[in-house]
């Protein structure tokens, strides 16, 4: 007691937020063929991979997914392609993570993926329709050693 008054200090409660997850990831990690249709980034992935978790007569031998937003995001990502066309095709920077994190780039002058390139991520559903959610580029088409091959149909 200070001078007749009653001080008590409780400590702050805190607040927690429950964030709902934006989307249920269908696959375990795969490996898909970037290409792009209509002018936007798709990923071509069999759909061996997705099947224990969807209807099986609902599926193509393939899966032609598009990219999540979050795929895009250049922060983190070691690499980064141009979205001209060089002589040699798109230009890959490689970058170290902590550059990649301080100095991410600008969309505008970057994309985080390539056609005819190999990624790796997985299946995602979001609001029922089936995404890819990036994890990262691997190599161009053909350098991979026992690379399986899509038909093209």
């Amino acid at each position: 007691m200070i001078g007749g008054l009653k001080i008590s200090i409780k400590p702050p409660k805190a607040n927690k937020t429950v964030r709902e997850k934006a989307y249920t990831k269908v696959s375990r990690k795969t490996v898909g063929k970037v290409e792009v249709e209509n002018g936007k980034f798709v990923v071509r992935v069999s759909a061996f991979e997705v099947q224990r978790n969807i209807e099986k007569s609902s599926l193509p031998a393939q899966l032609v997914l598009p990219l999540t937003d979050k795929s895009f995001e250049l922060k983190g990502r070691e690499k980064v392609f141009s979205h001209t066309k060089g002589e040699h095709g798109y230009v890959c920077y490689l970058r170290t993570k902590e550059r990649a994190n301080l100095f991410p780039g600008i969309p505008e002058q970057y994309t985080t993926v390539a056609p005819n390139w190999m990624c790796s991520g997985y299946v995602v559903r979001i609001k029922g329709k089936l995404y890819f959610d990036l994890g990262e580029a691997i190599a161009p088409e053909g350098t991979i050693v026992g690379q399986v091959h899509f038909d093209e149909d």
